[in-house]
């Protein structure tokens, strides 16, 4: 679309309260990203229904285009080393040991040799 018609408050109430539409519907036919939709209907303050955050995206495939802007994104975020998280900073003794552990009990559990 060429206009950005998730930024009026009529067209996004209509869509998502009044048809019924899911976030991620709202976004498709407007040709965009489900975030943004949500950041819109957050700014003028229309009410979400309640979700599981967990369930939004279980077994669903990325699309081509999905996939090019989180590659993008995470090329130009790291495109700077000293902007990472982690940057200048070493896990402690104790944190390496607990991801050791977790890394040798899920392999366990993947391959049926896990016991408590």
């Amino acid at each position: 679309m060429t206009q950005e018609l998730w930024r009026h408050k009529d067209i996004l109430e209509g869509m998502y309260l009044e048809e019924g539409h899911t976030l991620r519907e709202i976004a498709e036919i407007l040709d965009t990203y489900p975030s943004t939709i949500l950041y819109w209907m957050r700014k003028f303050g229309i009410e979400t229904r309640k979700f599981d955050i967990g369930q939004v995206n279980k077994d669903r495939e990325l699309t081509d285009k999905e996939k090019k802007h989180l590659s993008e994104y995470a090329k130009a975020r790291f495109s700077d080393p000293t902007k990472h998280p982690m940057y200048g900073r070493k896990h402690s003794e104790a944190s390496k040991r607990k991801m050791s552990e977790t890394k040798k009990r899920r392999r366990a559990e993947r391959l049926g040799d896990f016991h408590e």
